[in-house]
Parts: C-alpha cells; structure tokens; sequence
C-alpha cells in the first residue's frame, strides 16, 4: 500500500502580489494574473512529464 501526503502550496508559499501590482500597471484586466499562474503551473508539469521520458 502507498501512503501519500499531498500540500497544496501554490498561492500560500509563493506572494503574488508584486506580480498582481505589475500585471495590474499593464493590463485592465483582474483576472489576468490568476490566468498566467494557471498558465505557469499548467506548462511546468507538462514540462516535467516531457522531460521525465
């Protein structure tokens, strides 16, 4: 049997909010921030598994 132990991380760990406050300066849009992080963590895990091969 596995026994996993999972945290979620992402947003807790890292501060965004200097990120936000540029992206806010450069686009009109509030929800971009949170669509380039998806974005981020979408791409590093495909990455991963690319690389993993």
């Amino acid at each position: 049997m596995i026994k996993t132990v999972l945290f979620d991380m992402n947003e807790t760990l890292l501060n965004l909010s200097l990120l936000k406050e540029n992206f806010n300066k450069h686009f009109d849009d509030p929800a971009i921030p949170k669509y380039w992080f998806a974005k981020v963590l979408h791409y590093s895990m495909v990455l991963k598994r690319f690389l993993e091969k």
